[in-house]
């Protein structure tokens, strides 16, 4: 997979920015949240995870690896149930209102934005071949104009080589879908 287009160095420049995401389809952004606000709410879905045993709290939350053995998907009742308890934490539904995420689409916009009010949260098992989500595609239930963009905040830490999607760090990228 090819490396994403950085935009980071031009965050500031709305009009640039809806250029590369109508050219590219994604804009690739490092560090427009603070790491903070991201690892706050790692912690929090972390926390619900390890209630849940689908990762080992033997060790540290920052180490602790997925119990695997606790794989399950959409829409098993045993997946959402514990999707449920993430989908309410206020501070998931609070960081599509941070100011500056929507400054980021206002400036691409040029005018006032209002994010969506279905948020979507995915959790994946690593080591699996089988997705927790199946197939599917987002634009029916979010997206209602061409113009809508679709933002993706990954909260897993991993090596930040080349800005490919199998190894970036607390990324933020809008795609027009």
């Amino acid at each position: 997979m090819q490396a994403f287009l950085d935009s980071t160095e031009v965050m500031d420049n709305g009009p640039e920015l809806y250029r590369r995401v109508q050219r590219n389809g994604y804009l690739f952004l490092r560090g427009l949240l603070p790491p903070a606000v991201v690892e706050d709410l790692r912690w929090e879905w972390l926390r619900i995870l390890g209630q849940a045993g689908w990762i080992d709290t033997s060790t540290s939350l920052e180490e602790a690896p997925a119990q695997l053995d606790k794989f399950c998907v959409e829409p098993e009742p045993r997946y959402t149930d514990v999707y449920h308890l993430v989908y309410r934490l206020p501070e998931f539904h609070a960081l599509q209102h941070d100011t500056r995420l929507v400054g980021l689409f206002e400036r691409m916009m040029n005018e006032s934005v209002l994010p969506h009010p279905r948020l979507i949260g995915r959790v994946v098992f690593p080591q699996k071949e089988m997705f927790t989500t199946p197939a599917h595609q987002d634009f029916i239930p979010l997206l209602r104009e061409r113009r809508d963009l679709h933002l993706l905040v990954s909260f897993v830490g991993c090596p930040g080589r080349n800005g490919r999607v199998a190894d970036c760090r607390r990324i933020a990228s809008a795609r027009r879908v």
